[in-house]
């Protein structure tokens, strides 16, 4: 199984996640460590609930407090739950967590996203 991407006007590799009856458009960002960052609209809408508050740190250093939500998603043909930071940005990021046990082509020549399972 696999799920091709592409990239944007901003040359930002976009994929689209499966969820409950929906597809969220997320950035593919490998600058981030975690699961996802999603807008709070998004996160009221796939039903994803109330998890904790957490301290997190930027790429210049500094500590923000985040708030994180919990949530299930259909991934590579499992269900799976993901943590969600809200991000008051209209983009939804996808971090490195969810990177493992795929393998991740990007070839901006050809403007294609493709992550795929491993063999």
């Amino acid at each position: 199984m696999k799920i091709e991407g592409y990239f944007d006007e901003f040359l930002s590799p976009r994929i689209g996640i499966p969820t409950s009856g929906k597809i969220i458009s997320v950035v593919v960002d490998t600058g981030f460590n975690g699961e996802l960052m999603l807008p709070r609209t998004v996160l009221q809408q796939l039903g994803f609930e109330y998890s904790m508050k957490s301290e997190a740190e930027l790429a210049d250093g500094s500590i923000v407090e985040s708030t994180i939500y919990h949530g299930k998603i259909d991934w590579f043909g499992k269900e799976r739950t993901v943590q969600a930071v809200v991000t008051e940005s209209e983009d939804g990021l996808m971090g490195t967590e969810m990177l493992f046990g795929l393998t991740l082509f990007m070839d901006l020549d050809e403007r294609r996203v493709v992550l795929e399972g491993k063999k």
